[in-house]
């Protein structure tokens, strides 16, 4: 691990906990001035492509130490958060989604996410797998079909997939 890796753990780390403490007083305290929602959900789009953007560098680091292994639980708790709240969910656009679901389904396939600490790679894929189930729940269905279209898409150019 670079010295780096452990600060930018800790600061992805304290990102993502404040990010879900908003969520969870967003939509659960009604105090809360309505512009804080709009603006949440104006920026869901852009909030997916950031932490999603995260997810290679965090599952990458999780095998050199535990800090970044809780890093990476908290960049999908914070996805998941996102995608719980339908609001969110299906703001988030095709582009965006087809980028977070290639991810994700590459960890989840990927035998390096079993290298991560002991003890740590089956919450790790089952946060995988429910956040891929919550993007097909709670994401727009037109823009979740076409972006899985497109994948299958991609599958088949590079020989993956026989259609």
């Amino acid at each position: 691990m670079r010295p780096n890796d452990s600060e930018r753990s800790e600061e992805i780390i304290e990102a993502t906990s404040r990010f879900c403490s908003i969520l969870r007083h967003a939509f659960v305290d009604e105090d809360l001035p309505g512009h804080v929602m709009q603006e949440l959900v104006g920026g869901a789009d852009r909030i997916v492509r950031c932490l999603s953007r995260k997810i290679d560098s965090t599952f990458s680091a999780a095998r050199c130490g535990s800090s970044s292994t809780l890093a990476c639980k908290h960049v999908l708790n914070a996805l998941a958060r996102t995608f719980f709240v339908k609001r969110l969910a299906s703001q988030v656009q095709e582009e965006t989604l087809g980028s977070l679901l290639s991810d994700l389904l590459f960890w989840i396939l990927n035998v390096r996410v079993s290298l991560t600490g002991e003890g740590d790679y089956p919450t790790i894929l089952k946060a995988l797998n429910v956040l891929v189930v919550k993007i097909l729940e709670n994401g727009s269905c037109t823009s979740v079909f076409l972006a899985l279209i497109d994948l299958l898409g991609q599958g088949a150019d590079i020989g993956m997939v026989e259609l």
